[in-house]
């Protein structure tokens, strides 16, 4: 066969070859469809108190999603009545009636932890009446040994009830393997002590589902760095104030 009709049926089998997908997580990521060991044989409080209202980012971007499902898991002790509506992405945006949050949207940016945490303090306040939650932002600027038991107390201490609720900042492709780096809000599902891994209730859901990331690979992510606002990421924790 000559090389021009050898070249011919190379080039049209290269074109109908189809591109080679690459997995969906990064290596050490595992699917909470494939590990239910934990959620089947302990409390996983935040867990079920939000997967009711587990809902995709769509056009109003993960912060939007990630608060919806918080508020409406602080609501599910409320007993509702036939007027009880639940909270919805349009509708945070509608009553935080933040300027620069709409734009935000309309140009796909997402806030800073810090601006974000104004965002679900100001919300908190006007679904639940002024100061009834507190919001503390937490940088995970250090992954020293010792900084990181510091946060651990916080995560453990999350997995006693469901009446605080954690929403982490990290970069994704952490999680999942992507080449580029995308910054990234979801709520923590659970957090499993005896195995080191944390559940990402991610609300990125037109590309995936809940997954479990193993305790280094976490705080790599949450401790990736905010190009705009030139700190580490990080996480929120909300729960009731005290009387």
């Amino acid at each position: 066969m000559s090389m021009k009709n050898f070249a011919l049926p190379l080039l049209l089998t290269l074109i109908a070859s189809p591109v080679m997908a690459k997995p969906k997580y990064a290596a050490t990521t595992q699917r909470a469809i494939d590990s239910t060991d934990f959620l089947r044989k302990n409390p996983a409080p935040d867990f079920w108190a939000m997967n009711f209202h587990y809902v995709a980012q769509g056009e109003n971007m993960c912060q939007t999603a990630s608060m919806a499902m918080v508020f409406n898991a602080l609501k599910n002790g409320q007993d509702p009545d036939s007027e009880t509506k639940n909270i919805t992405q349009p509708d945070l945006v509608k009553k935080v009636n933040d300027a620069e949050w709409v734009k935000a949207m309309k140009i796909k940016k997402c806030f800073s932890l810090d601006r974000f945490s104004e965002l679900v303090r100001k919300a908190l306040n006007l679904y639940f009446g002024e100061g009834k939650f507190s919001v503390r932002v937490v940088h995970v600027d250090s992954l020293k040994p010792s900084a990181i038991e510091k946060y651990l107390e916080d995560f453990s201490k999350n997995e006693e009830s469901a009446n605080d609720l954690i929403l982490a900042n990290f970069d994704q492709a952490v999680f999942t393997g992507e080449a580029e780096a995308a910054g990234h809000i979801s709520p923590i599902g659970a957090y499993d002590r005896a195995s080191k891994r944390f559940l990402i209730l991610d609300v990125d859901r037109e590309w995936y589902t809940p997954y479990w990331v193993p305790q280094d690979q976490f705080f790599k992510g949450l401790a990736s760095q905010d190009g705009g606002a030139k700190k580490a990421r990080g996480y929120i924790v909300i729960s009731p104030t005290r009387d």
